[in-house]
């Protein structure tokens, strides 16, 4: 019997793959896709998955980038990878890729997924052909992303899930490591503050709101990680220019000064 080829597409957030990864389970053979259209997406998955299914051979793992989106192009890939299940994270509604998956009979289906109201409405702008392109299963993250997926593509197969996001971050049996690590560089008794995932275009707001913490708490320990690793220069010089104390977290393991900031250089 042919093995399933089951294709992540690409995601901003290749994490929430690994999640699903590290549970999955299965008796017979199976192949997995990954794909993410950037190299920081493409490192995060070569780094991650020896450690997550060393001990699964029934799992065959491949990470590639994700075509450009041209209906001729996703027509070819799609016919060489001829995959059995198309599982699309967050909302990656790829118009060729549909379309050439539609034609193959792939069954899709929508994980962890979101739309806002804005999207809803640009995607409202061609109703009939999008109609076209519903996936087979979309499980929304919440109930009021559930009913705009419901208002766009009909009640059938829309369903709620819990944020895979969020799942990851609960404490679990095996994470007391992941905690130890963390409280061996943090301050005991003082207050660290977190600033996550922050995009080159809230930089600006973001500097504020760490000057005005230090002006206003100085001891604090902050945790900064740009949601891009090439922006880690800009904020180790503007921090420094802020005259407030910088760290790497990759060459940090004790306790850090208050009024220090850990810029997270590293995964995990």
């Amino acid at each position: 019997m042919k093995q399933a080829a089951n294709c992540i597409p690409n995601s901003q957030f290749p994490r929430r793959a690994e999640a699903i990864i590290k549970t999955f389970e299965t008796k017979e053979p199976i192949r997995i896709l990954m794909t993410s259209n950037t190299r920081q997406g493409i490192e995060i998955f070569n780094q991650e998955l020896p450690k997550l299914i060393p001990d699964k051979n029934q799992i065959q793992t491949a990470v590639r980038f994700f075509p450009f989106d041209k209906p001729s192009i996703m027509t070819r890939a799609v016919a060489g990878i001829q995959p059995k299940l198309m599982v699309l994270l967050e909302t990656e509604l790829w118009p060729g890729l549909l379309q050439a998956l539609k034609t193959r009979c792939c069954r899709i289906i929508i994980i962890n997924g979101r739309i806002t109201e804005k999207s809803l409405q640009r995607y409202h702008l061609c109703p009939s052909v999008w109609q076209t392109l519903r996936p087979d299963k979309i499980l929304a993250i919440s109930s009021s992303d559930a009913d705009r997926f419901r208002q766009f593509f009909g009640p059938d197969g829309v369903e709620i899930m819990a944020n895979i996001k969020f799942d990851r971050i609960v404490p679990s049996k095996t994470s007391g490591d992941d905690y130890s690590r963390i409280n061996s560089i943090l301050t005991p008794g003082r207050p660290f503050v977190v600033l996550a995932s922050v995009r080159r275009e809230e930089e600006p707001q973001v500097i504020n709101i760490i000057r005005e913490i230090f002006r206003n708490r100085p001891q604090t320990i902050m945790g900064l990680f740009p949601r891009h690793m090439h922006r880690l220069k800009f904020w180790q010089q503007t921090i420094i220019q802020l005259g407030i104390r910088c760290a790497l977290r990759s060459t940090v393991s004790n306790p850090v000064s208050t009024g220090t900031v850990i810029l997270w250089d590293t995964f995990g």
